[in-house]
């Protein structure tokens, strides 16, 4: 099987967030980030499995609560990748604090890629959504 290196090179490169930011914040508008998005192993060959790693971090001026993480532009289904599980989605984030950085999370996703005798390009993007409750 040819290895699908475009896969690996999107997702290395396409690192998109869309932050929602619900009510008020008490300090920056940063909110929450994505600072890395990478796969691994590099590179990929159908019907492997491959993991997606999002790393984020809250960067606003309040908690961060019903996070919500996504991948945008895989295909899934029956000639597509299935999701094996989802992990290190955090039900909150606490903001920065004088001298300390927001609190930080990784999610994993574990994912098997369909099987494939060609190359293919899959344009991954990936998603934060959450909202901050302003006290």
């Amino acid at each position: 099987m040819k290895k699908i290196l475009p896969l690996v090179f999107l997702i290395s490169v396409l690192i998109v967030s869309g932050c929602v930011k619900q009510g008020g914040g008490g300090g920056t508008n940063d909110g929450v980030i994505i600072t890395s998005f990478v796969v691994d192993p590099s590179p990929v060959e159908g019907g492997d499995h491959v993991y997606l790693l999002m790393d984020i971090e809250n960067r606003g001026g309040d908690v961060a609560r019903n996070i919500e993480a996504k991948l945008i532009g895989l295909p899934t289904g029956e000639r597509g990748f299935s999701i094996e599980s989802i992990t290190g989605k955090p039900d909150e984030l606490y903001p920065p604090e004088a001298g300390i950085t927001g609190e930080v999370a990784t999610i994993e996703w574990d994912l098997k890629t369909p099987e494939s005798e060609t190359d293919i390009d899959y344009p991954v993007e990936g998603e934060i959504k959450y909202s901050y409750n302003h006290t």
